[in-house]
């Protein structure tokens, strides 16, 4: 395999957002690697379960300042749109980050067909939403590593951190390598969360923080063939789904009450 004096990787994205192009920004400050390629994804439906999960948190969520914060953003993205300024600004930044990342923006069809040397990096999930088939993840030769918000294969699937929280068992995020299943695949490291919080909202909140700061130590252990977990031990019941809106709201009060 060529060698480097960085590690090369790619990220695959829903969009290309500013979220995204801070991600970007973040994970370059490290000068231990270097992204090659953005990969952007086609446009996937929610699945019925995620979309249960979206609606379930926005009534438990849905307090007085939350609302007010989020009508002030969409209408502030809306008169941005009607303008025209929001598409200018991030084509602007995107011109101006490939041009001091030197990265290259590739978009997938159904087949995830690339140029060869884009499955040669190690690739990471940023904000993707979907099951990639077994067929894609094999094309690429070093691996997928996404990042699920608690510790797997103990908590899998969806709102897994809010039952990790629920049975008071140690809470953080899984750097785990993608395979065929749901968060079933070798175990990288896990970031334990060691900030306090004060409400379910701020916890969700600093397992994202969390989240985005652990990629990178997260590619620089694996590609030094670091495995925390090379065989973990897959059980039904560690995939318990949705969690229902009275337990959501019942977890709240228990947190809030301290």
């Amino acid at each position: 395999m060529k060698m480097h004096k960085y590690k090369e990787i790619s990220i695959i994205c829903a969009c290309i957002d500013l979220g995204l192009l801070q991600f970007i920004r973040q994970i370059s400050s490290n000068k231990k690697i270097k992204i090659k390629a953005i990969i952007v994804s086609q446009t996937r439906s929610v699945h019925p379960k995620r979309q249960e999960q979206i609606n379930n948190r926005k009534i438990v969520f849905n307090d007085s300042k939350l609302k007010l914060l989020g009508m002030v953003r969409k209408n502030l993205v809306f008169f941005l749109e009607l303008i025209g300024l929001k598409k200018i600004l991030l084509y602007t930044i995107v011109i101006f980050y490939r041009f001091r990342y030197s990265f290259s923006i590739v978009y997938a069809n159904d087949l995830w067909e690339f140029n060869r040397d884009i499955y040669k990096y190690i690739s990471i999930v940023y904000s993707f939403e979907g099951i990639l088939s077994e067929e894609i993840i094999k094309k690429f030769e070093r691996g997928i590593i996404n990042i699920h918000p608690a510790k797997i294969p103990e908590y899998r699937g969806l709102d897994a951190s809010l039952w990790a929280l629920k049975d008071e068992s140690k809470l953080g995020v899984s750097a785990y390598l993608i395979d065929k299943g749901i968060d079933t695949g070798k175990v990288i490291k896990f970031f334990e969360l060691k900030r306090k919080f004060l409400s379910l909202e701020s916890y969700i909140s600093e397992l994202k923080e969390l989240k985005y700061k652990s990629y990178v130590e997260a590619i620089l252990l694996y590609s030094s063939g670091k495995i925390e977990n090379e065989y973990p031990i897959i059980k039904k019941d560690q995939n318990r789904g949705v969690m229902p809106k009275k337990t959501i709201f019942g977890l709240k009060n228990k947190v809030q009450k301290g």
